[in-house]
């Protein structure tokens, strides 16, 4: 056998393990170990059993047909053909490492409770599953048979226990969900009226049907009374939590809880009375707490205090409420039972008569007699526990003699952690003068605390880190009656009474987690009349859910709930039974039937459905659907008149293909109108105004003179070009409504430049007003030809040698791009050497230099900015002129584009005179003679010129070299012009 194992493993294994996918070698014997081949061991593969000697195949797919194959393979066959052994194939499913389900732990396994099922905490191959602990029970041992854990080496059946994950703090599951414990997990619920996963997520979402929530706020008016008149100081306290309402009386030992029905409102008659024996009357719900454990209501309880020192607790059962108190707890400490709240774990007792709060903790399911906690503020008489809430990690508790509210943390984040005897946090409320009344409301996020002889609300924000500030965030004074007589708040809503106002205020926290000073709505109700007094006592208690508003009325015998109504789009009996509208209708906030459902603006009532507006008529919503007259029109879904316009074209682009000469130029239009043209209304587009020099243009005389690209290639139009440069469409499909049409024509330009014709559209049969087509291109107006409109040069002097002021001035047909070149040619006769001459008065049009080059007379300059067609543009330089008269040469002004192509030139205009560009002034005749060479003799200088411009007067003609005259000239100098005649005495 161990010759077997090392030549199959050494020599030819590679043969097996070429698909490993189907088969690997388990080889062995009885007396082969798996390290001595080497054999790897998976406890996620099945595992083989070795039945007899031979060779042990172990499977990872069930291919049996491909393991023959392979063990038929030559080298694999020579090296298990050994004469000292037989060949055998065995394949039997069974465990070679364990045997999970004979109450064993071996090996691999984590636990073995004596079967091999799934779900029940330990698997069917023996592991513990998610969720669940798993500890040995007692058993035996092979040497020492019955035995117990404790003695070592010791195995039995695992017993494994659900983990409570719902029993953590804090809870698994988001703030506004319900935690449910399931075998091996737990599932995380959202409230009523939230939508998300329940674990990081529950939401409003008022669109989505499914939440059954709303987004406004809650209605200014009551939705429903809760009351019994038969009972006097019915509401005098009240607690609700999630589905249950409970609500205190003075006049009765009765307590009584109201329950919201999942698809409806809450049932107005109580659902259950809670008894208490007699002695109770007029003190019976002096203070109450609920806790519901939505939806399942095993940990529900209801909590009902008195002013006897006693508090009674009623726990449900299954589903079944106790309507007799399951556990009473009393105390000696003066006013004991006065105040209370509930968690899921906790009731919290206040006796502020000995500055004390007791804590109930439950243990297996019972509610103690004693308390398991006591919290004090050690001040005598300050009050502590006047007023007090909690949450399953925080109870508050305020000493109102002192002006203090303390903050407890549960020590451990779970169900069992305990409290503090001394409070983690003390907040700032000091009021500066005695104040005993307050109210008390938190969640783990927000503190209110209410003084109502002040008017005021202080709001405490709970810091990142968890930590509570001494100082309020948010402080709020109203001056209503005792405003702060109640608080109640959840982490998206607060609501503060005004007792004796008769009114009750909602605030809102904002996305940043502030709370606004300012109330959202302000609720009240009417005053009723008992005799000559009129109630005032709506504020005196109230609370508040995410979906509910509840308000007592003590005096009244009245508890007014303001449900959160259906939002706009839904209509409904309730926040819970929303029913989305039919299609294209909507209806008002807090709608409870499908009547308040009305067709939106843009849709009109037709057959019982809401239809879409047409075209050419306006719907403003419901049944509404009115004509928008004759010739105008309107888009479909319109809603109102001034939807309607006249019939137009609301897109009439032109733009063209190329600005060259003499080029084949694609002109394209892009049509579109807000009114369809059904091909029986004959209609008739023409575009007018497609000239070259004022008359037609050239067709390309090409089979793409015409074409259609949108909607699509098809032909949408018929088409005539005629001599006046019209384009006349005859529709041959019916037009849509804005719809675009894109269609080309194909002209030739011009072989002069020229400026973009007036180019219009109109249209006859429906009527269409004619307007101007607008350029559908940013470059230039469509048939505009490349050219030079008009261009000029002049000087500002013809002396020689003088600097000489350059003026230009230009127009194009069509605009210059940045990049584009400006080229003057022919800049003759001047002194002016090569280099970069200074360009000035081009307003940024031109770059600030340009390129002169004297030899060839030549100033380059680039165009800065884009310049508009037909514009005149001016700009000017210096040159210096030469010392050599000439007459003004012949200029060249040429526009080159970015790659120095010539695309227009023309001979400038050169002005006149001295003003002619370069002109450089000469005598034209030059001549002097003497009338006698005797020394000492009179001598008449004769003197004759003329000059190739006119002399103005002031001019001086200076004669030089005149020397050894010895006469004065004075009063004899006479010229005489020899062409005309005239003399004239100098």
């Amino acid at each position: 056998a161990t010759t077997l194992c090392r030549n199959v493993s050494n020599s030819n294994s590679s043969a097996l393990n070429q698909n490993q996918s189907n088969v690997s070698l388990w080889g062995a014997a009885l007396d082969i170990s798996q390290a001595a081949c080497q054999i790897p061991t998976s406890p996620s593969e099945m595992q083989m059993s070795v039945l007899s000697v031979g060779v042990v195949m172990r499977l990872r797919m069930q291919e049996y047909v491909n393991v023959i194959q392979r063990l038929n393979e030559s080298r694999v066959s020579h090296a298990l053909d050994l004469p000292e052994f037989s060949f055998e194939l065995i394949i039997v499913p069974a465990y070679l490492i364990s045997d999970c389900g004979n109450a064993w732990i071996e090996d691999l396994e984590t636990c073995d409770d004596n079967n091999a099922i799934d779900g029940d905490g330990c698997s069917s191959v023996c592991q513990i599953e998610q969720g669940w602990i798993c500890s040995l029970q007692n058993g035996t041992n092979e040497t020492e048979g019955n035995c117990t854990a404790a003695d070592g080496n010791c195995q039995g059946a695992s017993v494994c226990t659900d983990i409570n994950e719902c029993l953590a703090l804090p809870s698994p599951c988001h703030n506004l969900a319900s935690c449910i414990n399931l075998p091996g997990s737990f599932d995380c619920r959202c409230f009523p009226g939230f939508v998300g996963d329940g674990f990081v997520l529950c939401e409003d979402v008022p669109l989505d049907n499914s939440t059954k929530h709303r987004r406004a706020m809650y209605p200014s008016s009551h939705t429903q009374v809760l009351t019994d008149q038969s009972i006097e100081g019915f509401g005098v306290s009240i607690s609700n939590h999630i589905d249950l309402l409970l609500v205190g009386s003075l006049g009765s030992s009765r307590a009584f809880v109201f329950e919201r029905s999942p698809d409806t409102a809450w049932i107005e008659d109580p659902v259950h009375i809670l008894h208490a024996s007699s002695g109770f009357d007029g003190t019976f719900g002096t203070s109450v707490a609920i806790y519901s454990n939505y939806p399942e209501p095993g940990f529900s309880h209801a909590v009902v205090g008195t002013n006897r020192q006693q508090v009674l607790i009623f726990a449900w059962q299954s589903s079944a409420l106790h309507l007799e108190p399951e556990t009473m707890l009393e105390h000696s400490d003066a006013f004991f039972g006065t105040i209370v709240a509930t968690s899921l774990q906790d009731i919290v007792v206040g006796a502020y008569g000995a500055s004390k709060v007791y804590v109930y903790r439950r243990a297996h399911n019972r509610w103690p007699t004693k308390p398991s906690f006591t919290l004090t503020d050690a001040i005598q008489n300050s009050y502590f526990g006047h007023a007090l809430a909690m949450t399953e990690l925080h109870i508050v508790v305020v000493a109102p003699v002192v002006d203090r509210t303390y903050v407890f943390v549960k020590l451990e984040a779970d169900s069992d952690g305990s409290w503090p005897q001394n409070p983690n946090y003390v907040l700032n409320t000091e009021t500066g003068k005695s104040v005993i009344d307050t109210s008390l409301s938190l969640t783990d996020s927000y503190i209110f605390v209410g003084h109502p002889e002040l008017q005021t609300v202080r709001i405490f924000s709970r810091s990142a880190d968890s930590s509570w500030p001494t100082a309020p965030s948010t402080t709020i004074n109203m001056p209503f009656g005792k405003f702060g007589a109640c608080v109640a708040n959840t982490d998206l809503f607060a609501v503060v009474g005004a007792f004796r106002a008769n009114e009750a205020f909602v605030f809102r926290v904002l996305q940043n987690g502030t709370w606004t000073s300012a109330p959202a709505q302000q609720l009240e109700q009417s005053l009723h009349d008992a005799g000559s007094f009129r109630y005032r006592s709506l504020g005196y208690s109230c609370s508040i859910s995410n979906h509910d508003v509840i308000l007592s009325s003590y005096q009244d015998s009245r508890v007014y709930i303001h449900s959160s109504a259906c939002d706009e789009g839904f209509y409904g009996s309730s926040i819970h039974y929303c029913v989305r509208c039919p299609p294209f209708s909507s209806s008002p906030l807090g709608s409870r039937s499908q009547d308040a459902c009305t067709c939106v603006p843009g849709y009109y009532l037709n057959n019982g459905a809401c239809a879409e507006c047409e075209q050419s008529f306006y719907c403003s919503g419901a049944s509404a659907r009115i004509s928008c007259g004759l010739n105008r029109t309107s888009r479909a879904k319109s809603q109102s008149f001034s939807d309607c316009i006249d019939n137009a074209f609301v897109l009439k682009a032109i733009r063209q293909s190329t600005t060259l000469r003499e080029a084949a130029n694609n002109i394209t239009f892009l049509l579109e109108v807000n009114v369809d043209l059904p091909l029986e209304d004959s209609m008739q587009v023409t575009i007018t105004g497609l000239t070259c020099g004022g008359m037609a243009c050239a067709l390309c005389t090409n089979s793409s003179d015409f074409y259609f690209a949108l909607p699509d290639t098809q032909q949408s139009f018929t088409w005539s070009y005629r001599p006046n440069g019209d384009l006349v469409l005859i529709p041959t499909v019916n037009i849509l409504a804005f719809e675009t049409y894109e269609f080309s024509l194909c002209l030739r330009n011009p072989t002069v430049g020229q400026v973009s014709p007036s180019i219009s559209i109109k249209a006859s049969g429906i009527p269409f007003e004619q307007v101007a087509m607008k350029k559908a291109s940013s470059v230039e107006e469509p048939l505009t030809v490349a050219g030079i409109q008009t261009s000029q040069i002049t000087q500002s002097t013809a002396s020689q040698g003088i600097r000489n002021t350059i003026r230009v001035s230009f127009s194009t047909f069509e605009p210059l791009l940045p990049g584009a070149r400006l080229q003057l040619v022919g800049l003759f006769g001047t002194d002016e050497l090569d280099g970069n001459v200074e360009i000035r008065g081009s307003n940024g049009v031109l770059d600030s230099s340009g390129s002169w080059i004297q030899d060839s007379g030549t100033l380059d300059v680039v165009v800065a900015s884009e310049t508009q067609s037909a514009v005149m543009y001016t700009f000017s330089l210096y040159l210096r002129n030469g010392k050599v008269g000439q007459a003004s040469p012949d200029v060249v002004l040429q526009v080159l584009d970015e790659s120095g192509v010539v695309i227009s030139s023309a001979l400038m205009s050169r002005g006149s005179g001295t003003t002619a560009v370069l002109f450089i002034a000469s005598f034209t005749h030059a001549t002097i003679a003497q009338s006698s060479p005797l020394p000492l003799a009179d001598n008449r200088m004769t003197v004759v010129f003329s000059t190739d411009i006119a002399l103005p007067v002031g001019v001086e003609i200076v004669f030089s070299g005149l020397v050894a005259a010895s006469t004065n000239t004075t009063n004899n100098f006479r010229v005489r012009d020899v062409t005309g005649g005239n003399a004239t005495d100098y």
